[in-house]
């Protein structure tokens, strides 16, 4: 069955916008150099294999590449899709070398078919025997497994891998069985179970002394409950709203007998106000200041001296004197007429002021001289009279506020006491509603701090009537006896702990496992140790004698790889691909090309010859891999390095091999090549297609 590539179709790859290839026997993708020539063959190989080993540029562009040949129908293949042709292969040749690709691409930047400082054995071994079966299996063998030494079970070698991994199940199962000693001395004995009785009979009784204590509890709390009911009943708020109230009342009415005291003073200061107001006004009215008094005597003396003067010029005879002297005499008489008449005209304001001077006399035991001690004296007072003004007013108000405090707070303890009581003892009572709810206070204290002692959490009252009383001596000396076994139990539960995680270590296991379940664990470690142990040792001695076959094998694969090198299809290839040598062989780990005189190592020879030499080893070892189908080889720029002269041979080789059903893709820019091959192919018509890359 022919499997070969029946399109190519790419986009955006390179320097190519787009290309759709139908391939047929025989192929020339022709183009100068950066027309997109090694890009075709790299998008051929990541569509075609996977790419390890191969050294290729950055992935570009898209497309697929159609194969025919593999199953009933057309197989799609894409650099995107993981299926690759080794998918398609490995399955049918059972060995096939990973990178059998090298065998059906030759490209002139990759003419040897193994890897760098790879020796020519390995590289024929790939392809040319079932190294890779054989390696695979030697893979999975260890080093240390293939330098040990076996004496029948006795196992001697380097203490790592498989080695070490049997001397740590050695070990593992010495501590196992060392396990299981402990178990029966610490968990099965005696002594414990002892202590685990006594601790259950002390738990039954500190259980019963616990409920006990959960019931007193219980009633305590109620007993809290009703005080606080009680407590709550006296309003605390209220009665030192009420207490702060009647001190404001009290303060109030201090400040109001103070201040009735001070107006008392003032009225006392001020009682003359008015009337020396009163007679002020008088005063000024009836102008008291300027009443006349009765003609004084020196109007008497003044005239007897004018008469006696009168007397005196009379006796003197002098005319003049005499009626100077009665001028004076008739001024004296009139100045006096006139003040004894007024004297006479205010003779009811004399009796007035006599009476306000008398008044004042007596009202401030001062002597009444003028007016001005009158306005003094009103100056004096008028200050303590608006204050008393003030202060009346004050007093009326205050007494309004006091009376109006005093109902309010009489209708407030009326309603708190429930009963009707005199100011005088409201004060009394109200302490002892206080002293109630201290009582109260001091009561539900001292329960608190009894229930706080018991150390009893709410939920865990008990309110039923329980079968013994609560003692607390009693509960003090059972517990410390019960902590006295505990702490016994503990310190055999502390070697338990930590036998139980020397035995976690073993089986895994969560601590908090039950003893039975993990005692029943640890067995199934030593039964899964023991079988890992016999398994492991097997294995080693199995993989032991393995290797030493696969090295056998090795060596007949040696022979059979020199048989392949003179198998009929490998050194007939040669001669009609190199027109030069002849055969071919391994010698030791290198290849040798001999023609009729001399042997020569291909590492040796010339590119050229050495191009020749893998081109022929490629197309012998596919048909030699591959003799039940044909597939494609394709060649990129792959006789650059062969002279004119073997170039037609190379060409009619390729030309018999598409006649056999093998396809054909060369890539070049040589335009030899490309006239060769196309004088070359012409007759097969319709099976050459040719593809000029600087045309697209």
């Amino acid at each position: 069955m022919s499997i070969r590539i029946k399109e190519l179709n790419v986009k955006n790859l390179g320097p190519i916008k787009k290309l759709n290839l139908v391939l047929k026997s025989i192929n020339l993708i022709y183009g100068d150099n950066e027309r997109g020539k090694s890009y075709l063959v790299e998008f051929l190989i990541r569509s075609l294999f996977k790419t390890a080993g191969w050294k290729l540029r950055k992935k570009t562009g898209s497309g697929k590449v159609l194969v025919e040949g593999l199953d009933d129908k057309i197989i799609e293949f894409s650099p995107s899709k993981s299926v690759k042709l080794e998918d398609f292969l490995s399955e049918k040749y059972v060995g096939l070398p990973p990178d059998f690709s090298k065998l059906l691409i030759f490209r002139s930047t990759n003419v040897e078919l193994g890897e760098e400082k790879e020796s020519d054995k390995i590289m024929l071994r790939r392809f040319l025997s079932h190294k890779e079966i054989f390696d695979k299996i030697k893979d999975n063998i260890s080093k240390t497994i293939i330098d040990s030494e076996i004496d029948g079970y006795k196992i001697e070698g380097a203490k790592r891998a498989e080695i070490q991994r049997r001397e740590d199940l050695m070990e593992d199962m010495r501590l196992i069985d060392e396990l299981f000693q402990e178990i029966e001395n610490k968990y099965m004995g005696g002594e414990r179970r002892n202590l685990e009785d006594e601790k259950k009979k002390l738990k039954n009784r500190f259980d019963k002394l616990e409920k006990a204590k959960r019931h007193i509890s219980y009633k305590i709390s109620k007993e809290i409950e009703s005080l606080e009911k009680k407590a709550t009943q006296v309003d605390e708020k209220s009665i030192n709203y009420l207490l702060k109230q009647i001190s404001n009342l009290n303060i109030a009415i201090k400040k109001y007998e103070n201040k009735k005291e001070d107006l008392n003073i003032l009225l006392e200061s001020t009682k003359n106000y008015k009337w020396l107001k009163s007679a002020i006004s008088e005063y000024e009215k009836y102008n008291f200041e300027e009443i006349t008094e009765k003609p004084n005597i020196w109007y008497t003396i003044f005239f007897a001296l004018i008469f006696a003067l009168i007397i005196a010029f009379t006796v003197l005879k002098s005319q003049v004197g005499i009626i100077i002297s009665l001028l004076g005499l008739a001024g004296i008489v009139l100045m006096y007429k006139r003040r004894y008449d007024k004297f006479l005209a205010d003779a009811g304001k004399r009796d007035e002021i006599l009476n306000l001077k008398n008044e004042f006399k007596e009202r401030f035991n001062e002597k009444l001289k003028n007016l001005a001690i009158m306005n003094e004296k009103i100056k004096n007072i008028e200050d303590d009279y608006n204050k008393r003004e003030v202060i009346q007013g004050q007093l009326k108000d205050e007494k309004s506020e006091i009376d109006n405090t005093n109902l309010k707070i009489a209708e407030e303890m009326k309603g708190l006491l429930e009963k009707e009581i005199g100011m005088e003892k409201w004060l009394e009572e109200l302490e002892k509603k206080l002293e109630e709810r201290r009582r109260l206070k001091e009561q539900i204290s001292d329960k608190n701090v009894e229930l706080a002692r018991l150390d009893v959490e709410e939920p865990d009252y008990i309110k039923e009537k329980q079968e013994v009383v609560y003692n607390k001596d009693e509960y003090i000396e059972v517990k410390e006896d019960l902590e006295k076994i505990k702490e016994s139990i503990s310190k055999k539960e502390e070697e338990l702990k930590t036998l139980k995680h020397s035995i976690c270590k073993h089986t895994k296991d969560n601590f908090s496992i039950e003893w039975t379940e993990l005692i029943k664990n640890l067995a199934d470690k030593h039964n899964e140790v023991l079988s890992e142990y016999k398994n492991l040792t097997a294995e080693i001695i199995g993989k032991k004698y393995v290797s030493e076959i696969i090295e056998e094998l090795y060596k007949e694969e040696d022979e059979k790889i020199k048989d392949a090198l003179e198998s009929e299809i490998i050194s007939n290839m040669l001669p009609q691909v190199t027109t030069h040598y002849e055969n071919i062989s391994l010698t030791d780990d290198r290849m040798i090309v001999s023609d009729t005189y001399n042997d020569f190592p291909v590492e040796s020879i010339s590119d050229g010859a050495k191009e020749q030499v893998f081109l022929a080893l490629r197309i012998g070892l596919a048909k030699h891999w591959f003799k039940k189908d044909e597939l494609f080889l394709i060649f990129d720029d792959a006789f650059l390095h062969s002279d004119y002269n073997r170039r037609p041979l190379l060409l009619d080789k390729l030309i018999e091999l598409a006649n056999s059903g093998w396809q054909i893709i060369c890539f070049t820019f040589d335009d030899n090549i490309r006239n060769l091959i196309d004088k070359k192919v012409k007759k097969l018509k319709d099976e050459y297609r040719f593809y000029n890359l600087n045309e697209i």
